[in-house]
């Protein structure tokens, strides 16, 4: 005995059958279309011909079946955001200098930023440009991730010969001598703004 089932999903589907335990056959229609709407109308038309125990099993099978393509979209899209913002992450050219807690470097030796961050390790923070909020991230190719938490008179953008922007950073080193900070010189890389 073969029982017929039929669901109509915004007039896109496909034909397909399912067995049952009791070696009853049912035909399914199961949606082809890539966009799906939120949950709560995934089901807009349900029509059977047989009693209400297939009726139940047929229905469920669809919503599940609406449920993993809905999460299934919402994992592509979620991909795609992220693939989006990975994109958006743009390289840049960076200058680092370094500076320490002293009043040679920023007139004061209290080692608090701009931001009012009490400066309590050395490599983790960083002078960046007005634009570049109090917070941001920026990764830097050989020195890793980088606070901004700091301002400086010197610390601007500037531009090459081919007219390529470069960020001026000032890394913080905690207690640093001015030997040291002066043995360091300019480092020229490249970074992300997270």
């Amino acid at each position: 005995m073969t029982k017929r089932a039929r669901v109509g999903l915004f007039g896109l589907c496909v034909i397909s059958t399912l067995c049952l335990n009791n070696n009853t056959t049912i035909k399914i229609n199961k949606p082809i279309t890539a966009c799906l709407p939120p949950k709560s109308e995934m089901v807009d038309k349900f029509e059977f011909d047989g009693d209400k125990e297939f009726q139940k099993v047929q229905y469920k099978l669809c919503l599940e079946e609406k449920e993993k393509q809905r999460i299934l979209q919402q994992k592509t899209c979620e991909q795609q955001v992220e693939l989006k913002r990975q994109k958006e992450l743009k390289t840049i050219k960076i200058e680092l200098s370094f500076y320490t807690n002293n009043c040679i470097d920023c007139g004061k030796n209290d080692a608090i930023s701009k931001s009012g961050k009490k400066l309590d390790e050395s490599y983790v923070y960083c002078a960046a440009p007005p634009d570049i909020p109090f917070g941001t991230i920026i990764s830097i190719k050989g020195f890793g991730d980088l606070i901004v938490v700091d301002r400086g008179r010197a610390i601007h953008y500037k531009y090459d010969q081919d007219g390529n922007k470069i960020m001026k950073l000032d890394v913080f080193v905690l207690g640093a001598s001015e030997e040291f900070l002066n043995s360091k010189g300019i480092v020229k890389t490249t970074g992300v703004i997270k």
